[in-house]
């Protein structure tokens, strides 16, 4: 089984844990009040929990798709270390990336395959 394989198959299995309201019946959602104004545009969707400090180093930059492959240390309560291939958010950041740069990025709980907000950290001096 290939690595690539390997983290899908993981992705599949943990959106099945995070899914809320899984083993219940979910009540319908309340009418929405309807809209004044048209609303304006998000600069980059993300999601609606927590976020996460999470630290990495690039290994592989794949333009085309705009994603990274990124070698991630352990963040607690969200994923052990591994390395995974990321949306970079936004994808223009993907730019002033390079193989072999130390990353920041922020995560957010149950979001598996997006890094915000990233960051090249400099090397020590």
């Amino acid at each position: 089984m290939t690595v690539r394989s390997r983290l899908t198959l993981l992705a599949a299995l943990l959106s099945l844990v995070s899914v809320p309201g899984c083993s219940k019946a979910e009540k319908p959602a309340p009418a929405a009040a309807p809209a004044t104004r048209p609303a304006e545009p998000a600069k980059s969707a993300r999601p609606a929990t927590k976020p996460l400090a999470f630290k990495g180093k690039i290994e592989a930059i794949d333009a085309a798709t705009k994603q990274a492959t990124v070698a991630g240390e352990n963040v607690e309560g969200w994923m052990g270390a591994m390395t995974m291939i990321y949306a970079i958010e936004p994808p223009e950041a993907l730019s002033t990336l390079k193989v072999g740069d130390q990353i920041t990025a922020t995560v957010y709980e149950g979001t598996f395959s997006t890094l915000y907000d990233v960051k090249v950290v400099p090397p020590a001096k």
